[in-house]
């Protein structure tokens, strides 16, 4: 593959995966909102409220736990 191929596809790369992080944080920041909510009107919970304050605390320590790595690596 030539040089210039490989830089534009390295570059298009980086682009889709801070596309790809940015999404996720969306979605994070949507569930802690609805989390938040919990909390705050205990009376409006849903049924499915438990799955979602776990899966949110999960996702969110994988995604801490991703950052420290990458950190640590760089």
């Amino acid at each position: 593959m030539p040089t210039g191929l490989k830089s534009v596809s390295l570059n298009l790369k980086q682009k889709i995966m801070a596309k790809l992080r940015i999404a996720f944080l969306v979605f994070l920041v949507l569930i802690n909102i609805m989390v938040l909510l919990g909390q705050i009107w205990p009376e409006g919970v849903p049924p499915f409220a438990k799955t979602v304050n776990i899966s949110f605390l999960c996702m969110t320590l994988v995604y801490f736990l991703f950052l420290l790595l990458k950190n640590r690596k760089s």
